[in-house]
């Protein structure tokens, strides 16, 4: 399952301490597949323009629609990964423009998830 967000809505840096080098974009995430990162539905993820290495989690879009996923940078690929082992690993060509930007934070209730 792909989070496929509504909206994507631009974030005031200063409602979030943020430094105001970045521009910063957020999605609502619509399902479960980063829960064990602490991404769950329903969960304000915030992401920008900063430099996404190996490990990170990054908003991406794998051509079925925007959701988070770890980054795992492999030979000639990317590896899209998902922390539920129900969805599968996505893996791209580099160079391919499919990450959108590294998560910076995440805001959300894990009991209402």
């Amino acid at each position: 399952m792909w989070c496929y967000p509504k909206e994507v809505v631009k974030i005031k840096a200063e409602d979030w301490n943020l430094g105001p080098e970045h521009t910063y974009l957020g999605v609502y995430v619509e399902d479960n597949s980063m829960l064990s990162r602490g991404i769950g539905k329903g969960y304000l993820v915030i992401f920008t323009d900063l430099e996404v290495e190996d490990g990170d989690v990054a908003m991406v879009n794998a051509g079925k629609g925007l959701c988070a996923r770890v980054v795992h940078h492999c030979g000639d690929c990317i590896i899209l990964l998902p922390t539920d082992l129900a969805h599968d690993p996505v893996v791209v060509p580099k160079g391919w423009p499919c990450i959108f930007g590294k998560v910076v934070i995440v805001s959300g209730n894990p009991n209402e998830v």
